[in-house]
């Protein structure tokens, strides 16, 4: 497939499935075609054909190129064809160009190329500073004046060669193999992982000795199949100290919280460059100060009791007062005479076992996703909605999950298991007979 963005008026195109409310420049703005939107939250260069939905609970706020549009827009699950219904509705001629293979040689190639570059060694050396054990541990090369660095899966197959630009410009990779990828992949082994952001900082923490790994994309991107990988793991945070470093850690988070058994985010104490990462805290300061600030810095708190908790605080009442609107969602005490109770009992979930597989678009909005795909919800006589799985459907079981846990309509694939029940009785209460001298109200109350 060659490039459609260079073959057609993308302006025109993506008017046919939008209604562009705003012009600045290159950048056109609309309502939002993946979720009810109001506020022109859907963003297109028109140059470049890439768009993105600025809302994070959308499914569209991954972004990406016109194919990958169609392809969601439409449903389908193959680019190529989404890149033929673009070739059709245009009018032009679909041409197939398959996947360039990978070469080791070229690896290899690349490699040999940079040892013998006295002068980009030197660069490396004194602003990446980067060893030459670590040019040769990750077959770091040089082609076309770009730092080159192999990717492997995890069964040790090259699956990508990524190519960075000397200065800070933007890291490319080989065309139809760049999927986004953790690297190194077989640091995933190891139960503390420093979460870095780009290459370049992940291969000097690793050089230092912390065991590192990086996305192959921008900050803060992430799959969700991956979430579990992370799972009991310690995961430590440290991206670069700009808005994009800062909102790409806080992703992260979003993904991992509830997954990791610890998750922490380093903010560097640095304010030059603005913005400044791991490697430029490294120059100025050193790694064992690095090492203070993880430990100093506190672990974010884990999000695992969704449901609402009622207070354990007991206020005594009358059993007139007890129904008031001030006591709601409140644990009471009175005195009281059981007069009666149902015959048969309750047995509402005490315990409820969710298991999702994950990989789905939708997982994007998903509050299963984060905790991934794997939950126990509980409940009991603190729980403020304890009463609403009193006698009711497994239907309706359903319907309340997804609103504790925010579960997309949409979904369908994750299982839900009861783990234990308990037992809830209704009761008819009356005031014990009080012989004092002011007088209550007599009520009944079940």
């Amino acid at each position: 497939m060659s490039r459609i963005e260079d073959r057609i008026d993308i302006t025109k195109f993506i008017s046919r499935f939008v209604k562009i409310s705003r012009t600045m420049g290159d950048e056109v703005s609309c309502n939002c075609p993946f979720h009810e939107d109001a506020h022109a939250s859907f963003s297109v260069n028109t140059k470049t054909g890439l768009w993105k939905c600025h809302a994070p609970q959308c499914d569209g706020s991954v972004g990406g190129n016109l194919v990958q549009f169609i392809a969601m827009r439409k449903g389908y699950t193959n680019l190529r064809e989404a890149y033929k219904f673009i070739c059709a509705e245009c009018g032009i001629e679909y041409q197939m160009r398959e996947a360039p293979e990978l070469s080791i040689e070229c690896v290899d190639e690349y490699h040999f190329a940079l040892l013998a570059d006295m002068k980009t060694l030197k660069l490396l050396k004194e602003e990446y500073l980067w060893n030459s054990d670590t040019l040769t541990k990750y077959r770091l090369g040089i082609k076309d004046g770009r730092i080159t660095f192999p990717i492997y899966d995890a069964t040790g197959k090259l699956v990508n060669i990524r190519k960075k630009p000397l200065d800070s410009g933007k890291c490319i990779g080989i065309e139809y193999h760049n999927q986004m990828r953790i690297y190194p992949i077989i640091n995933m082994g190891k139960d503390t992982l420093y979460f870095m952001e780009g290459e370049k900082d992940c291969l000097l923490a690793n050089q230092l000795g912390l065991n590192a790994i990086t996305v192959t994309s921008g900050a803060g991107s992430f799959k969700q199949e991956w979430i579990t990988a992370f799972k009991g793991k310690r995961v430590v945070v440290c991206f670069d100290i700009d808005k994009a470093g800062i909102a790409g850690a806080q992703r992260i988070k979003e993904f991992l919280i509830n997954i990791a058994t610890e998750f922490k985010i380093v903010a560097l104490p640095i304010k030059a460059p603005v913005n400044a990462d791991f490697t430029d805290y490294i120059k100025a300061v050193s790694l064992d100060k690095f090492k203070e600030l993880v430990a100093d810095t506190k672990a974010e708190p884990q999000v695992l009791d969704r449901p609402v908790r009622i207070s354990e605080k007991v206020t005594t009442v009358d059993l007139a007062s007890a129904s008031l609107a001030e006591y709601y969602f409140h644990r009471v005490q009175l005195d009281v005479v059981v007069s009666g109770k149902d015959t048969q009992p309750y047995l509402p979930p005490r315990q409820i076992h969710l298991k999702c597989p994950l990989g789905q678009r939708s997982c994007v909005r998903c509050g299963l996703a984060p905790l991934g795909g794997d939950y126990v919800i509980k409940l009991d006589h603190l729980s403020a909605d304890i009463l609403q799985w009193i006698d009711c459907s497994e239907d309706h079981h359903q319907i309340l999950i997804r609103r504790q846990l925010d579960i997309p309509q949409t979904c369908r694939i994750w299982k839900h298991h009861i783990l234990e029940a308990q037992n809830v009785e209704e009761v008819t209460l009356i005031p014990e007979i009080d012989y004092a001298k002011t007088d209550t109200e007599y009520v009944i109350r079940t």
